[in-house]
């Protein structure tokens, strides 16, 4: 468990604390695709849902 201390400093935790963490290839992917790209749901009474997914466009 990491957690902080009180000192005369700011802070002092006994572990690093890791500011970011890398972001894999496939999150990387992921993230381009959905901000590429616009999603719209729409859902009926029945519960059936209509998922569309369009490309945007260069203006965006």
């Amino acid at each position: 468990m990491n957690f902080a201390c009180m000192t005369s400093e700011s802070v002092c935790t006994r572990k690093n604390v890791k500011k970011a963490k890398k972001m894999s290839p496939g999150m990387k992917a992921r993230r381009d695709y959905i901000r590429s790209h616009d999603f719209s749901i729409h859902a009926d009474s029945s519960g059936r849902c209509d998922i569309k997914v369009s490309k945007r466009g260069l203006d965006d």
